[in-house]
Formats: structure tokens, C-alpha cells, sequence
């Protein structure tokens, strides 16, 4: 086996698209990423490349400023291919702040770090299901209407996207950076933010689209408030957006599901979604 480094995304993608493509909606991080730093210059806080054997892609990585290194297995012999990725990342001393990866893969990279960092430790930030529909299921949901955000729901939408990134990223005082409230707004304007109203009107429940593949699209920041949970108002609402998605064209619609909410995984599956993989995002602390 031998490890590759590539000097940019767009060379990256060269070499991987056409793997990453055949199942799309595990590999959109990475696919997202690639694309988005084509040009952008090989380095510590962005680089992309494989492992391979025989000339085939065993281990796919990737990592872009401020954001977790993503580990992809793609072959067989992912034990190697991570073992060579963390020595690789150890003998640059490029070891990560965070990391992204499936079973297997998530225990053996920390395992390969650990042989050559004993003073390394790792605290598990989230732990997810990756789902995707390709079609939406006809069942019955909770009574009200599913529709997309208006521009006079902006400071709403707002809101809840904040209360959903203090959740996820565990910390209350989180607040919205302009650059992400214009990206929100945006979003708005395309018809890619759901709003779910109750029957007496009031608005209960949010979704989005937050990101295009190339043939599908991923929803995200699926939130309630607390008061207004355990009445399916959420289930309604991604199902009629993930519903309105297909309708578009999308050959599927893909989400992030919390392990630690066993309701929403089984939720999702009754409205048309299917689990096809796991990923695991931990923290680093290096001790220092």
C-alpha cells in the first residue's frame, strides 16, 4: 500500500469522483469539501488524498481549514490504510483537532495515532447514522401544513438555527456569524428552508436543504423547540420537504441522524429513509 497527498481538490476529485459517485450520499462531505477547495493549495489545513493498493483507492481523507479531518474507507484492508494515514499525519506533525469517520476506521486511526502519541486522548462529540430516501413513503403524519420559508420568517429562521448550532455544537452561548445568517437567508429565498405550522397556525417546526450533491441533496438542521416535541411535527415536515426535493429531480435525499436519539432513526425509516452508514466525529486532546 502506499499513501498519495494531492496538490489541490480538483485533483483529488480526478483521481476519486468517479468512486465517491457510486454512493454518493456517504462520501458528500469529502465530495462537498474537494469541490468547494479545487484550486485551493495542498497544506496542514487542507489536503486531500488516498491510500491505495494495486492502484486502486483503499482509504479516502480529506481535511479543509476549521472544520474535521473525514476518513473514508473504500476497500479492503482499512487497518493498514489508517495505520499509514496516522503515521503519515504523525511525521508531518499534522495531527488533527478533530476527525470524522466510520466503523471500523474511527477506532483504528485513533488506535494508529495513539502507538505513536500515548499522551493523546479523544472525546466523542457526535455520533451519527447517515440516512438517504430515494422515495418517500405514504403514511399518515401529524395534522398541519409543511411549507417553504418566507422572508418575513428570516428572524425566526434565525433563531431556531442558532438554539439547533448551540445544541450540536454543545455549547449555549453559541450565536450566528453574519456570513452564516446570509447564507440562512439565501436559503429562504431559494425555497430550501421548511417551516411546519399546527393547525391553529403556529409555526412548530424547521428544516433545510444545507447542501446539493450532484444527483441528490442533504437535509439538516431539523429542529423543534422543546415544548412543541413528540407530536410529529418534525417527521411531517422532513417528510414533505424531502418529498418536495424528490419531486425536483433528485434521485435521493440524504440526512445526519444523532445515535443518541433511537426515536428520530426509527421515525425516519417509517417516512421512507434507510441507514446506509455510520460516522463517528471526535475530538482530539493532544495533551499539550
Amino acid at each position: 500500500m502506499k499513501i498519495v497527498f494531492f496538490e489541490n481538490g480538483q485533483q483529488f476529485l480526478d483521481a476519486d469522483e468517479a468512486v465517491m459517485l457510486k454512493n454518493e450520499a456517504v462520501f458528500q462531505l469529502i465530495l462537498t469539501n474537494a469541490a468547494a477547495n479545487r484550486e485551493t493549495p495542498f497544506s496542514a489545513d487542507c489536503y486531500f488524498g488516498h491510500v491505495e493498493e494495486d492502484g486502486k483507492p483503499v482509504l479516502l481523507f480529506g481535511k479543509i481549514a476549521g472544520y474535521a479531518l473525514t476518513i473514508y474507507q473504500t476497500g479492503e484492508g482499512v487497518e493498514e490504510a489508517v495505520m499509514l494515514l496516522a503515521s503519515a499525519l504523525d511525521e508531518q506533525d499534522w495531527i488533527p483537532d478533530q476527525y470524522n469517520a466510520g466503523s471500523p476506521a474511527a477506532d483504528l486511526f485513533f488506535d494508529g495515532l495513539k502507538k505513536r502519541r500515548p499522551e493523546l486522548t479523544r472525546t466523542l462529540h457526535l455520533a451519527m447514522d447517515v440516512m438517504q430516501m430515494d422515495e418517500a413513503n405514504d403514511i399518515p403524519v401529524a395534522a398541519g401544513t409543511a411549507r417553504p420559508a418566507r422572508e418575513e420568517d428570516i428572524p425566526l429562521v434565525y433563531r431556531w438555527s442558532r438554539e439547533f448550532a448551540a445544541f450540536v455544537e454543545q455549547d449555549p452561548d453559541f450565536q450566528l456569524s453574519d456570513e452564516q445568517k446570509e447564507r440562512y437567508a439565501g436559503r429562504v429565498r431559494k425555497g430550501l428552508v421548511w417551516l411546519f405550522e399546527a393547525p391553529d397556525g403556529e409555526i412548530v417546526s424547521i428544516a433545510s436543504v444545507a447542501r446539493q450533491l450532484n444527483t441528490g441533496c442533504s437535509v439538516s438542521g431539523v429542529y423543534t423547540p422543546p415544548h412543541e416535541r413528540g407530536k410529529g411535527y418534525a417527521a411531517a415536515n422532513v417528510l414533505a420537504l424531502s418529498r418536495a426535493m424528490l419531486e425536483k429531480g433528485n434521485r435521493f435525499v440524504t440526512l445526519y441522524v444523532d445515535k443518541a436519539n433511537p426515536i428520530s432513526n426509527h421515525v425516519y425509516k417509517k417516512i421512507g429513509y434507510r441507514i446506509l452508514c455510520d460516522a463517528w466525529h471526535y475530538i482530539l486532546n493532544k495533551g499539550e
